[in-house]
């Protein structure tokens, strides 16, 4: 294999190992937002639960009754239950995502791993094809097999 092409081959592959590099970091980057926004908006909804109880606690009082016990009590109790609910319904969709991210990266990290191996086990196996005789080793029909030091391409 000549210098020429073992630099290209080089180059490529470490182009595909970098590319998996960087689509795991981005990945792993889009995963952190995803977090963030999924404690915002359990923030947000147990924000808005405690507002509902509250406008429930001031009609229950307006209206005479005690916030404190009974019907209105229930209410309130069903209303911290399903509030609570949601907010951790959209923390877990975002933490699902998050995953989702996560899991694309190392995929691409991988990929990019193995798309260099293939580049240059690919490239060395064409150019022992191209010139056996001094390498010892022939790349013909599809296999690579040993071949006698010292004879040409068609000795076995």
């Amino acid at each position: 294999m000549g210098a020429g092409l073992g630099v290209l081959l080089g180059a490529q592959a470490l182009t595909q190992i970098l590319g998996g590099v960087a689509a795991d970091q981005q990945a792993k980057d889009n995963a952190d937002i995803l977090e963030d926004l999924g404690i915002v908006a359990f923030q947000d909804r147990m924000r808005d639960t405690r507002s509902l109880i509250s406008s429930q606690r001031a009609a229950a009082a307006a209206s005479g009754g005690d916030p404190n016990s009974g019907s209105a009590l229930d209410i309130q109790l069903d209303t911290a239950g399903e509030g609570t609910l949601d907010a951790l319904r959209a923390r877990f969709g975002f933490k699902s995502r998050a995953t989702a991210e996560k899991n694309a990266g190392r995929a691409a990290l991988v990929s990019g791993g193995v798309g260099a191996l293939g580049t240059i086990l690919g490239g060395t196996v064409t150019a022992l094809g191209q010139n056996p005789s001094t390498t010892g080793v022939s790349a013909s029909s599809g296999g690579i097999r040993q071949i006698r030091p010292g004879a040409g391409p068609g000795a076995v």
